[in-house]
C-alpha cells in the first residue's frame, strides 16, 4: 500500500514540474512576441537604433531602439519603457 502512495506522488511531482516548464516557456514567448510587436510598430519600416544594455526597465531610452547581451534582447517600447526576452539555444 504505501508504495502506491509513494508512487502518485513521484507522478504529482513530475507533472507540476512539466507545468512549471511550459508555463516559463510561455511566458518568455509572450514577451518576446509582445517585444517584437512594440518593436515593430514603434519604427515602422526603418531599422532599429541599437544602443548599449539598459540598466533596469525604466532606464532612459526612446521607442524603437534594441539593446543585446548574452542573455536577452532589449526592446524599448516606449519613452524609457524597456522589455526583455531571455535568449537560448534551441
Amino acid at each position: 500500500m504505501p508504495f502506491r502512495y509513494r508512487d502518485q506522488e513521484a507522478r504529482n511531482i513530475r507533472a507540476a514540474e512539466e507545468r512549471a516548464k511550459r508555463s516559463a516557456a510561455l511566458d518568455a514567448s509572450i514577451v518576446l512576441k509582445k517585444a517584437a510587436a512594440a518593436a515593430q510598430s514603434a519604427i515602422d519600416g526603418t531599422m532599429a537604433t541599437w544602443v548599449s544594455v539598459p540598466s533596469s526597465a525604466s532606464d532612459t531610452g526612446a521607442a524603437g531602439q534594441m539593446a543585446y547581451d548574452g542573455s536577452y534582447i532589449y526592446v524599448c517600447t516606449a519613452t524609457d519603457t524597456w522589455v526583455r526576452a531571455a535568449l537560448s539555444t534551441w
